[in-house]
């Protein structure tokens, strides 16, 4: 089992998240040259952080992507009763110890990145928030996704610790809500809702997987 430290995984997800539909989409692409490209940076900047690390390629022709995962990784992929897709990546040794599907917010204590390309109907985190064309810091290959519906998510010290990204193209298969949503593992998380006008504590909306 490898483990990262946080920047670590942070470089690793994003190297993950840049490759994800650049190397299948190219051939939808009306300018595959420049994908291609953004597609080997972002592989580089995935090599540089990971090294040595096995890796698997993992594919799906209906969804149009493909890209690489830790051999130690899995991939599963779950139809919701409203016919919702979810597809969650993560560690394979952590499958007996988390609800599947995981969705959003319901596993805070693993990475994982999860591909939504129906989208699903479910608000989302709370917390710090910025759209990615206000954000100032690394972006998972920048210009691929709708940065005014893109969003990352930040913890009260200003680490990023999840991306909800929307392809600002999207491929062949998915629908115009469709979104990919990668966390990276919070220890110890909580989390706390205060009332807008009276600051009081109020209680939070828990976030259960879909069934």
């Amino acid at each position: 089992m490898y483990i990262f430290s946080n920047y670590q995984v942070k470089s690793l997800l994003i190297g993950f998240l840049g490759t994800l539909f650049l190397l299948s989409s190219c051939s939808d692409s009306s300018n595959p040259g420049v994908e291609e490209a953004a597609a080997l940076a972002a592989e580089t900047e995935q090599m540089d952080v990971v090294g040595e690390l096995a890796l698997k390629n993992t594919s799906n022709d209906v969804y149009r992507y493909s890209t690489e995962i830790p051999e130690d990784w899995t991939e599963t992929t779950h139809i919701a009763d409203d016919g919702s897709v979810i597809i969650n990546m993560y560690q394979e040794d952590k499958i007996a110890s988390v609800d599947l599907p995981i969705t959003i917010q319901s596993q805070p204590a693993i990475d994982h990145i999860d591909l939504y390309p129906k989208g699903l109907n479910t608000k989302f985190p709370y917390g710090e928030n910025l759209r990615l064309s206000k954000y100032n810091g690394k972006v998972p290959v920048a210009g691929l996704w709708d940065e005014d519906k893109s969003r990352v998510f930040l913890l009260g010290n200003g680490e990023v610790w999840a991306y909800l990204l929307y392809p600002e193209d999207r491929p062949n298969g998915w629908e115009k809500d469709g979104f990919i949503f990668a966390q990276i593992a919070i220890d110890n998380f909580s989390s706390e809702s205060y009332d807008e006008i009276t600051a009081d504590l109020k209680e939070l909306q828990i976030w259960k997987p879909i069934a």
